[in-house]
């Protein structure tokens, strides 16, 4: 406890502004952000387990593909995690590059979504998105 303390006086000594109205303002939208965006990332990813048995049924996929589509998605993940965003991470401020990490994997959810509205539902389509939604995702770890 009293580690945490010391980090707490030494980010008031660095930063005092964060003591005022403003700054504690400051912080707490920060971890509402960041609580939603993280939410929002499990619920995506885990909503595609329950989801899965539907979409072979709509779309004929047979379960080679869908496993496929995890495939590709943890690898880009894993060579996100181990090879791009940790190597940045340590040269870069980890902040920007967490909201570029978040703004790739929106765009792979966007275009999940927009195949899915107009029903271009492509399965080289599917792949794609897929591989860059696991490498977005993989900036945030």
């Amino acid at each position: 406890m009293a580690i945490l303390n010391t980090h707490a006086e030494a980010a008031d000594k660095v930063y005092p502004g964060l003591k005022t109205c403003r700054g504690r303002f400051f912080k707490w939208r920060i971890f509402v952000i960041a609580y939603i965006s993280y939410a929002c990332i499990c619920g995506l990813r885990s909503s595609w387990g329950a989801i899965k048995p539907h979409v072979s049924e709509s779309l004929n996929w047979n379960s080679s593909f869908l496993g496929t589509l995890d495939l590709l998605y943890l690898i880009l993940y894993g060579i996100g995690v181990m090879g791009f965003w940790g190597t940045l991470g340590d040269f870069f401020n980890r902040k920007n590059l967490i909201c570029i990490g978040l703004s790739i994997e929106a765009c792979g959810y966007l275009t999940i979504a927009i195949t899915g509205w107009t029903q271009v539902i492509n399965p080289v389509i599917a792949a794609v998105a897929f591989s860059i939604n696991g490498f977005g995702e993989s900036s945030v770890y």
